[in-house]
């Protein structure tokens, strides 16, 4: 009993890393001028212990932790009155999970690179409005080993597509940003080395941001995010891992100078139907030029 509980335990980490890359900010959504080059850095810390099956807790003396740092580059453009950016995203990360009565197991990867292509079909600053499609791609160029769990390691050796919408309506100082997302992957066909099948269904998310722009220079966001599906199967068996989560932020954006946004935020994953509820500590620094 013990050893099928330490199995299950890693497998409802294999969700967590993708949950962390994809998770988006408040403002997002909102194109900068034309010609405008934005380099972004990011940094997470997540920490998890209780983990759930079927909504029920089945551990609380797990040890997870993550340290998530991604490079990232935006180049925004216009065709005529429709604004466009190309972004290219390189994650990095640290991750261990210490079982009780089992031994700790670590990696330190770089993970698969995200390239993204993003449009607004339509932009109206002076209403403050905006609607905004992206689409993602994630091939599998991050490092990826049989020695390791797969819950900790950065590269997912298989492809994976996304697509976003969202809608920004601004009130007065407040702003609400919606935005929702499907994500398609393919087969991981070396799961073990015994080159094993790993299936992965489809996630489905949704956010929502509500922001006051207090003055020029702050920004405040109450934030909240869904995520659904992404259950997983070896050799035609299920791992029984659908996502079912909530998960509440904050987030702070101050302009440090007018070319500098910093954005501190906070999350708590406060509901898990099979996985393990995690926080999360982040900083993002975003250079215009």
């Amino acid at each position: 009993m013990k050893k099928i509980k330490i199995l299950f335990i890693l497998v409802l980490l294999l969700l967590i890393v993708p949950s962390v890359t994809f998770a988006n900010d408040p403002k997002d959504s909102i194109p900068a001028p034309p010609g405008t080059n934005v380099l972004l850095f990011y940094y997470d810390h997540i920490s998890g212990t209780d983990a759930y099956s079927n909504g029920d807790k089945v551990s609380n003396s797990t040890d997870f932790n993550a340290n998530i740092a991604m490079l990232r580059y935006t180049y925004y453009g216009q065709v005529g009155k429709y604004p466009w950016a190309l972004t290219g995203i390189l994650p990095y990360g640290d991750m261990s999970i210490d079982i009780p009565n089992n031994k700790k197991y670590s990696a330190s990867q770089i993970g698969d690179p995200i390239i993204a292509g993003v449009f607004w079909p339509y932009a109206n600053p002076e209403k403050k409005t905006w609607v905004e499609f992206t689409q993602y791609i994630i091939p599998p160029l991050g490092e990826y080993t049989h020695d390791k769990p797969l819950c900790i390691q950065m590269g997912s050796n298989r492809w994976s597509f996304k697509e976003e919408l969202a809608i920004v309506k601004g009130f007065g100082p407040f702003m609400i940003e919606l935005l929702g997302f499907a994500q398609f992957f393919t087969d991981n066909d070396e799961y073990t080395r015994a080159d094993l099948t790993l299936e992965k269904d489809n996630i489905y998310h949704g956010e929502a941001h509500l922001i006051w722009d207090v003055n020029k220079t702050l920004f405040l966001s109450a934030d909240y995010f869904y995520d659904h599906g992404g259950e997983t199967s070896a050799a035609g068996i299920s791992n029984n891992d659908e996502l079912d989560d909530h998960t509440a932020g904050i987030t702070v954006g101050l302009h440090l100078t007018p070319s500098t946004l910093l954005l501190l935020k906070a999350r708590d994953t406060f509901k898990s139907e099979n996985c393990i509820t995690t926080k999360d500590i982040g900083i993002r620094l975003a250079y215009f030029f």
